[in-house]
């Protein structure tokens, strides 16, 4: 036979009469009676996995100023979700990289040897922005694999 019973309290009182304050029920405790003897155990869980963390947002940041001739007339809002802004510098890179590549077809000598620099810079940039949006999403696809088990 086993009973579930609330452990005593001492609720304080309020502060403010007439105000109710705000209290927490007591654990609850399971009461067992087995062959005379009595058994107490506490109902209180430990969680077996931490919680995820937090996921990584933008901060703000200013840009097109013209070299500090006025303030800046565009920013990157606050609180963006890492992999949406991820996805959003990719798209920006790909018409960098289209751009870059049109003029390195109309280009000659020093110009065109710069735009190439320009080329490789923006492919290792491209690059890397994949790679960190591939991580995000084998990590999410580990996380509901672990959900699952």
């Amino acid at each position: 036979m086993a009973a579930v019973r609330r452990a005593h309290s001492c609720a304080p009182v309020s502060l403010i009469p007439g105000l109710p304050t705000c209290v927490q029920p007591s654990p609850l405790r399971l009461v067992a009676i087995c062959g005379g003897s009595i058994e107490s155990r506490s109902d209180t869980m430990t969680k077996g996995l931490p919680d995820p963390p937090s996921r990584a947002t933008t901060a703000h940041s200013s840009f097109g100023n013209c070299e500090c001739s006025h303030p800046s007339l565009f920013a990157v809002r606050e609180g963006v979700d890492f992999e949406d802004a991820l996805v959003h510098l990719s798209t920006l890179l790909k018409g960098a990289f289209a751009t870059n590549l049109k003029a390195m077809e109309l280009a000659t000598g020093t110009c065109h040897d710069l735009l190439l620099g320009n080329d490789h810079g923006l492919d290792a940039a491209k690059a890397v922005v994949e790679a960190l949006l591939d991580g995000v999403e084998m990590r999410q696809v580990e996380q509901a694999r672990l959900r699952t088990v």
